[in-house]
């Protein structure tokens, strides 16, 4: 506590004891002074805590929401729940670089993990794969490396399409003749990954004057600046 708080608190304190109610009177103006100072920084404090949890919580229903939806959707395909034991791992800050195409988590080979296994951002939400350890450490190439497409596909009707992997991950290859809507899930369908595991949800469908295909944007439940900590999925049964 400061000298000059100190003093403050000690003036009120010596007053109440050995003056009478002139002394109230006296210092009420110094006592609103001294209150209003400290008003507008503290809601500013307030307010921007406040806006901080919101956003946290906001993050936290939206994959809620997700994960729930793809088990839904997992019952829907005749899926069965993928089996291996979740580890929960603290991401390593990249500041000031905040390269998105790869992060570095706070487990190794002393927690178990080993390259090729499945990291999720929540847990039925495919964000990337171990591809080095260390004692402590683990390296994950995630959804946003620009040099990692995957095939996948979308929504009840299984539409084939490419997850196209960048600092905005898009879909492409989407057949012009099948249908595909806004807030289909989009799930993993290849083979070296599990197949089901969701990675985001169509956006914006674009369609070009030549060609096949069709592109969609891809809406992810989360913003990997929002996220502190993953699951890695150990001894995974796809």
């Amino acid at each position: 506590m400061s000298t000059i708080l100190k003093a403050v608190i000690i003036f009120f304190i010596l007053g109440a004891i050995f003056f009478d109610s002139s002394f109230s009177s006296a210092t009420f103006s110094l006592s609103r002074k001294f209150q209003n100072s400290f008003a507008v920084p503290f809601l500013l404090l307030k307010n921007a805590v406040t806006a901080s949890n919101l956003a946290e919580a906001l993050v936290k229903a939206n994959l809620e929401n997700q994960n729930l939806r793809a088990d839904v959707m997992r019952l829907s395909l005749g899926l069965t729940p993928y089996s291996g034991k979740f580890l929960l791992a603290k991401i390593y800050s990249s500041y000031p670089l905040n390269d998105k195409s790869l992060i570095v988590l706070a487990r190794g080979l002393l927690d178990n993990v080993k390259v090729g296994d499945i990291v999720l951002a929540s847990r039925n939400i495919f964000l990337g794969q171990v591809i080095s350890v260390g004692d402590y450490w683990s390296e994950v190439r995630t959804i946003f490396d620009i040099a990692k497409n995957i095939p996948v596909r979308i929504g009840s009707r299984g539409v084939a399409a490419l997850l196209v992997g960048g600092a905005t991950p898009s879909i492409s290859m989407i057949d012009k003749s099948r249908e595909v809507a806004v807030h289909d899930l989009v799930y993993l369908a290849s083979r070296d990954l599990p197949y089901g595991l969701v990675v985001g949800e169509i956006g914006n469908v674009s369609e070009t004057s030549v060609g096949a295909f069709k592109n969609a944007d891809l809406i992810l439940p989360y913003s990997l600046s929002n996220l502190d900590e993953v699951l890695v999925v150990l001894n995974l049964v796809k």
